[in-house]
């Protein structure tokens, strides 16, 4: 099994949880700032459960951004904006860094574990 396979496998059993404590965490976090009507971008945002809360608690326009087909249609389908990048070229992340630089005032990436 690739890589890509096993991500997608992966993605197409995961479920939508909006309760998850780290979900629920960083929007208190967010709360606690003050911060509404912002522009978020969710990098690694999976199925758009912390999109969900950002648009629905926040009123803030969302958008999330991942490598997996899957997840992006998931977010799509859920009416939030998405960008397709692919982590593990350095190239793609710098061309999609680079297209959207100063266009969010928040980034959050929960759920993601990097490692190099």
């Amino acid at each position: 099994m690739t890589k890509k396979q096993h991500d997608e496998f992966c993605a197409e059993l995961r479920s939508v949880d909006c309760e998850k404590s780290w979900f629920q965490q960083c929007a208190r976090i967010i709360q606690n700032l003050g911060m509404r009507k912002f522009r978020v971008l969710d990098v690694g945002c999976g199925n758009g459960e912390m999109l969900s809360i950002m648009s629905d608690q926040f009123d803030s326009e969302v958008v999330g951004l991942d490598y997996s087909e899957h997840h992006l249609r998931a977010a799509q389908s859920r009416g939030f904006g998405t960008i397709k990048c692919n982590f593990d070229n350095d190239d793609e992340v710098d061309r999609v860094g680079s297209e959207n630089e100063d266009s969010f005032d928040l980034v959050v990436s929960l759920e993601v574990i990097a490692a190099y």
